[in-house]
């Protein structure tokens, strides 16, 4: 296979999976707006700046680990990538349960920094509680769906978000049009979407034969994380600016228009975000192949790969235009 359908063959369904993945709170929010109201509307973007904050976290730790063990899988040492996969996964669950709990410690003390003002704090709240109770699925979620792409299995990570993305759309429908939950409704839809999307990929992980990335016993080694850790810095810090940028547009919006401002901003939200997302794809997609040709030192091929995540990255339309 020539090394450009390589990169498609990776890329397009990492791409699709990303977009299908920002789509869940957009899904959210289409069913909070008909089912609830603007004003629910307002109060799930208020939210966004965490859940920001919760896939910059698992992006760090998931795109520094596939471009780590792709980097030991190229050079042919695949018992230093299954150590490496176990160790970033069992960090990754204590940094999960970590967020969780803190933010169940201090979920009034958010809701006031994220700017909700008080008609908006109960939704507001009730969202965050509800979808931080999920944390752990989404951020593993993910992590498995990186770990997919990266042992060569990039469509059963586009396959898990599609069934998620069609969960989702079905439980937002009942509980939140039919059932009439409201915002909590809709989260609670997200929440088991993607504890979907997480079993179907630790099924996958179990019954898979040929997968070189498996669960196995494994010695915790910290030197792992300091030489993965760094390469997710890039795009955990693209997804954190994401959230900043959404929680000082939040203020700014809510100082000048009020409410009914926000609730417009809020769909422009969601096109940036589709945006950034396929980005996040693109650099996703490349990022085994350019890891695995690195550890086997093929220079050549590394360089044009960067030059075709160039050319894909140039055909992205910036979201101002």
């Amino acid at each position: 296979m020539s090394l450009r359908r390589k990169f498609l063959g990776n890329a397009i369904p990492t791409v699709v999976s990303m977009w299908m993945f920002s789509l869940y709170t957009i899904i959210d929010g289409i069913f909070v707006s008909a089912g609830v109201g603007p004003m629910a509307l307002a109060s799930v973007n208020l939210a966004m700046p965490f859940i920001n904050l919760i896939l910059g976290a698992s992006l760090l730790f998931s795109t520094g680990a596939a471009a780590y063990i792709s980097i030991r899988m190229g050079k042919g040492d695949l018992a230093g990538a299954r150590q490496a996969y176990m160790t970033v996964l069992v960090s990754l669950a204590v940094i999960a349960f970590t967020i969780t709990g803190l933010t169940i410690v201090f979920l009034d003390p958010l809701v006031r920094f994220l700017g909700a003002p008080e008609s908006l704090a109960a939704d507001t709240g009730i969202y965050l509680m509800t979808v931080v109770y999920f944390a752990v699925f989404q951020m593993l979620g993910y992590f498995f769906e990186v770990m997919s792409v990266a042992d060569g299995f990039p469509k059963m990570a586009t396959a898990s978000v599609a069934i998620a993305g069609v969960v989702n759309i079905v439980l937002d429908y009942l509980f939140v049009i039919r059932f009439g939950w409201g915002v909590q409704g809709a989260a609670i839809a997200t929440g088991i979407a993607q504890v979907v999307s997480l079993g179907f990929l630790v099924a996958h992980v179990c019954l898979a034969k040929n997968r070189s990335l498996v669960f196995s016993r494994f010695r915790f080694e910290p030197r792992i994380l300091l030489k993965s850790i760094p390469l997710g810095v890039a795009d955990s810090i693209t997804e954190f600016s994401v959230g900043i940028v959404v929680f000082l547009f939040n203020h700014r919006i809510l100082q000048m228009l009020g409410e009914e401002g926000l609730v417009s901003y809020t769909v422009i939200a969601y096109i940036n975000t589709l945006v950034v997302m396929t980005m996040f794809g693109l650099s996703q997609g490349m990022l085994p192949l350019v890891g695995y040709h690195h550890g086997s030192r093929e220079w050549d091929k590394v360089k044009r790969l960067l030059g075709l995540g160039v050319k894909g990255r140039s055909a992205v339309p910036s979201p101002g235009s």
